[in-house]
């Protein structure tokens, strides 16, 4: 994975793009830059990090209804502040890219002020469609789509040898494209679903950040799942004196 660098980092240019100015100098995307989370992920971009992980994870292992349930609360309580804070993109000094048909279309009366911010919302991958808010693996698709839109499979030409790389024009495309690619001995992030704290597995199939924390777990699904049994059997109870009286 290539990310754009200063001189003093630099391990090469981007021979891959356009030369309508000076060489854009790169570097490979590595583990030191895991270790600075909030520097490359600022404001409320790790929090949705944080929340796109667990989403993922949950959905690898669906044994955990009641993490598939937190993860799509949390990704669904981020992306409402970041439509309605300061850091929404269409708060942004510069405008964000939207289709011209769109523009064109808001431009001639078609849509009103209101659903033309919430169409652009969904170009950004901030607004979900009804279909991804129905299904959990459909709105990660979505999500991870948007987040990882501009990076792209490029070939890149570096000490006299071809090299196929990812590029990944800013940090947080990288560590979304970082956490996916899983690109280090096959293991990648994990988010705890018990304490929502973000890690580096150790193994592939590593949910936890610690055994505690994994029993932990399990305890709350077994009470969550009684609640439940509780809940329908006391439901059959309500039901079965109803008919009684009639």
């Amino acid at each position: 994975m290539l990310v754009p660098c200063s001189a003093a980092e630099m391990e090469g240019f981007s021979t891959f793009g356009p030369e309508d100015g000076p060489p854009q100098t790169v570097r490979t995307f590595g583990d030191a830059d895991l270790k600075n989370a909030k520097k490359h992920l600022p404001g409320l971009s790790l929090q949705r990090w944080v929340a796109v992980m667990k989403l993922k994870q949950a959905l690898e292992f669906p044994g955990d209804s009641i993490a598939l349930k937190n993860a799509v609360r949390a990704l669904d309580e981020v992306d409402l502040l970041l439509r309605s804070g300061s850091e929404s993109p269409l708060r942004a000094s510069i405008a964000p890219e939207v289709p011209a048909s769109l523009v064109g279309d808001f431009a001639r009366g078609k849509y009103s002020p209101q659903l033309m911010i919430e169409l652009m919302e969904h170009h950004l991958g901030l607004r979900p469609g009804p279909r991804a808010k129905k299904d959990p693996g459909w709105l990660l698709s979505y999500v991870l789509s948007m987040e990882l839109r501009e990076a792209r499979l490029v070939l890149w030409w570096r000490d006299q040898s071809f090299r196929p790389a990812l590029w990944c024009p800013d940090m947080k495309t990288a560590w979304y494209a970082r956490a996916l690619l899983k690109v280090v001995g096959g293991k990648g992030f994990g988010v705890c679903p018990h304490c929502g704290a973000w890690f580096v597995q150790e193994r592939r199939d590593q949910i936890y950040c610690k055994v505690s924390h994994r029993k932990a777990q399990r305890v709350a699904r077994w009470r969550a799942q009684r609640k439940q049994d509780e809940i329908q059997k006391a439901s059959k109870r309500r039901k079965n004196v109803t008919q009684k009286t009639r």
